[in-house]
């Protein structure tokens, strides 16, 4: 699976970096911030969206909504470590991660695709 990932934080997006190579997918873009990740999003092509909700210059929401505006296919993970933070329309990770929750929700993403071929 090819995923993008935003985060603020360099260590946090070096650790998803090793950790979802280390499970198979291709990382093809990171972004440090919302309006780096929507300037990105317009010439990467990617399958998953995997952000940060606080973010420097928005939230990983306004970023996550604008994006599947414009690619309704393009699937989407909110991490978080506001426990106020509530969304119905994508899967929510917490900060500390769980990083076996983060491994299903990609596997069940992952298996959705696989079905539409």
């Amino acid at each position: 699976m090819r995923i993008m990932v935003v985060d603020d934080s360099p260590s946090v997006l070096r650790f998803l970096r090793a950790f979802l190579s280390r499970t198979g997918h291709d990382i093809v873009a990171e972004a440090g911030s919302a309006k780096s990740a929507l300037e990105i999003s317009k010439t990467t092509t990617f399958d998953l969206l995997v952000t940060d909700y606080i973010l420097p210059d928005g939230n990983g929401y306004q970023v996550a909504t604008n994006i599947k505006r414009n690619n309704s296919k393009i699937h989407i993970i909110i991490m978080t470590g506001e426990d106020s933070f509530k969304c119905e329309e994508f899967p929510v990770i917490r900060k500390p991660f769980d990083l076996e929750k983060m491994k299903g929700i990609i596997e069940l993403i992952n298996s959705d695709n696989q079905s539409k071929i």
